[in-house]
């Protein structure tokens, strides 16, 4: 299974900014990812909507 799956890596530096903190996301793949960027985007806005209720 794990030959299939691309291997991806996806990361969130907080900061200390004044009275707020900066984020700063990132990610990396191993080989060759074009949907990489995606990914990154995908988890800043499921970070931004906050916690998803679950039942």
């Amino acid at each position: 299974m794990s030959l299939w799956v691309p291997r991806r890596r996806l990361w969130v530096v907080a900061e200390q900014r004044g009275d707020g903190v900066r984020l700063q996301y990132a990610g990396l793949s191993r080989g060759d990812d074009p949907n990489i960027e995606q990914f990154v985007d995908d988890l800043v806005r499921a970070h931004r909507s906050g916690p998803r209720q679950t039942d």
